[in-house]
């Protein structure tokens, strides 16, 4: 599919950047994370919102039926697919051109990265699409931006490697991502959980 990138359309806004200036960037492991983050950053600051969607996972934008759902509810204010994926609203050639057209195009105040829907996982330590979000937070450090991971946490799911703190959040913080970051950690009130979170951590 051909697309009009934004390197081709802004690339002397994108070479004149100043870069993210501190703005939060939210790397998520998973599609569905996209709408608790976007509400939450809404609820927090009223913020302008761009999502990010990288190419891990599906490569049509248009599978998203979440992101359109999220426009609709004024949750989202912009939408970049980047890398193979395409049918954003802006398409940009990497996840570091797709950040600086969040910041610098759609004037973004929050930014969140993720897979499209439909990401790929496995029981190993490095068969998950979702190990990108480490290398989405180093761009946005790289970038002057605040990286700021999304944990991925569960006390529902039977699978045991995912109860809790997800192998998968504990592989990208402690093996993929090198630089440093930020990490938001959810009050529970259940002891037990409270515990095992922060034991993992």
């Amino acid at each position: 599919t051909a697309v009009a990138s934004v390197e081709e359309t802004h690339g002397d806004t994108l070479d004149a950047s100043e870069g993210l200036r501190q703005t939060p960037v939210v790397c998520a492991p998973l599609h569905s994370m996209l709408a608790p983050i976007a509400a939450g950053a809404k609820r927090a600051a009223a913020a302008r919102v761009v999502y990010v969607m990288t190419d891990g996972a599906a490569l049509p934008g248009g599978f998203s039926r979440l992101v359109q759902e999220l426009r609709e509810a004024e949750l989202l204010d912009g939408w970049i697919t980047c890398g193979q994926a395409f049918g954003g609203e802006l398409e940009a050639v990497t996840v570091w051109t797709g950040l600086l057209a969040a910041k610098d195009v759609l004037d973004a105040e929050v930014i969140v990265v993720a897979d499209g829907p439909g990401n790929v996982g496995t029981d190993t330590t490095w068969g998950v699409s979702a190990l990108s979000s480490g290398h989405a937070l180093m761009a946005a450090r790289t970038l002057g931006g605040r990286a700021i991971p999304a944990l991925r946490i569960s006390f529902a799911d039977e699978r045991e490697r995912h109860r809790g703190v997800s192998h998968h959040s504990l592989t990208i913080l402690a093996d993929v991502c090198k630089v440093d970051v930020d990490v938001p950690v959810p009050a529970l009130q259940d002891d037990g959980q409270r515990s095992a979170v922060w034991d993992a951590l």
